[in-house]
């Protein structure tokens, strides 16, 4: 069953293009350890698209030495991702403070370890995934998800009410139940007006403290609009 779902679940990464996006990603990420210290310091991978990568140099001197071992560093790249990923190297003039700024968060959130317990239990649900590459890029997944998560422990987050997922410490509910909750209580509005229409925003307002005047008569507009619409359809 779980081999069926893992090779069935990699064709459908494939055909959506996601697999390529993932190596994109991971290209950015190898840029440091390809090019060493020395020229780390004095530049930063910003992007990919259409397979061509986009390097900032703190000097055309740079971008003009770079781009004479660009070929090397394309070879080295893709040698590591094991698939064509990167076609062309540019490189262009720039400050390279916030790609470091950058860098350096990304490194330390790598370095946010795991205990064995999570990565055992991050191992016995990867390799229930017959494909070998799936399962591989799977298990990173896993991996990077629970260090976001760990990350975001340590900087406070919460815990949406509603879902359990985790939101900055000024937030009440995740983006999606935040928008269910809106709708739900749209529908509420709606429902109060069309049974009573004259209720007016200050009596709406006690029944839902959260309700914005804005909101509201919106919400009046737009019920009055499809009952003239219904009416004229009649």
């Amino acid at each position: 069953m779980y081999s069926s779902l893992g090779d069935s679940l990699w064709e459908r990464i494939k055909k959506l293009g996601l697999d390529k996006k993932m190596k994109e990603k991971m290209a950015l990420h190898l840029w440091p350890e390809v090019v060493g210290e020395e020229v780390k310091k004095h530049t930063w991978a910003r992007s990919i698209r259409n397979g061509i990568m986009t390097v900032v140099a703190d000097s055309p001197s740079w971008c003009q030495q770079l781009s004479l071992l660009r070929m090397n560093y394309i070879k080295e790249i893709n040698e590591k991702l094991a698939q064509e990923i990167i076609k062309e190297i540019r490189f262009k003039s720039g400050s390279v403070k916030a790609g470091n700024n950058y860098q350096k968060k990304q490194e330390n959130f790598y370095k946010i370890d795991l205990t064995t317990g999570e990565k055992a239990k991050i191992k016995q649900q990867s390799i229930r995934i017959k494909d070998q590459e799936l399962s591989s890029a799977y298990e990173r997944f896993l991996e990077f998800v629970k260090k976001l998560e760990k990350k975001r422990e340590l900087e406070g987050w919460i815990r949406c009410e509603k879902c359990g997922r985790q939101i900055p410490q000024n937030e009440k509910y995740c983006l999606t139940c935040s928008k269910n909750e809106i709708k739900n209580q749209e529908l509420l509005v709606e429902q109060f007006l069309y049974e009573i229409p004259w209720i007016s925003y200050e009596q709406m307002s006690r029944l839902i403290p959260s309700l914005e005047k804005d909101q509201f008569d919106l919400i009046k507009r737009n019920l009055i609009k499809k009952v003239r619409e219904k009416l004229d359809y009649q």
